[in-house]
């Protein structure tokens, strides 16, 4: 688990996000051509129209921005979203290219809003999602292997 958010920083991770979804659809159509462009074998695990996921990944991220001084009850959350991309064949190394166009959409959209401290924030926010999604995927095919 990385190093826990000061109150502070959680306000400058919420705070930099609401700036992101004035025009959320932009954002998701920002994010994924970043993504395609960062691991173009992504693109086939998504149907033409990416709008449907983008909305799911903008509302996962609102539910973990709004847990987020509750972490304990975001994890279940996130490792049964890892669970369920067992069943999309996502990797864990998948989720470096993902975390990767996540912040290159931030630095994109917000400017130079998107300071360090801001990047670090997120750095660790993308890290705290990816490391429970993954906890839940590992479980799932340990329990399946047995």
């Amino acid at each position: 688990m990385t190093t826990p958010l000061t109150p502070r920083e959680v306000h400058l991770m919420r705070s930099s996000f609401e700036q992101l979804i004035v025009d959320i659809n932009n954002t998701i159509t920002v994010f994924y051509k970043n993504l395609f462009e960062i691991d173009p074998s992504l693109r086939a695990m998504f149907g033409d129209d990416v709008t449907a996921q983008g909305s799911k990944l903008m509302k996962m991220i609102v539910s973990i921005l709004t847990s987020y001084d509750r972490l304990d009850e975001a994890r279940a959350e996130m490792e049964d979203l890892g669970r369920l991309h067992v069943d999309y064949a996502v990797t864990e190394a998948q989720y470096e290219p993902i975390g990767e166009a996540l912040l290159r959409t931030f630095e994109q959209e917000l400017g130079d809003k998107f300071t360090d401290e801001v990047r670090d924030i997120w750095e660790r926010v993308y890290k705290t999602i990816a490391d429970m999604s993954i906890d839940g995927m590992t479980d799932l095919k340990n329990e399946q292997e047995d």
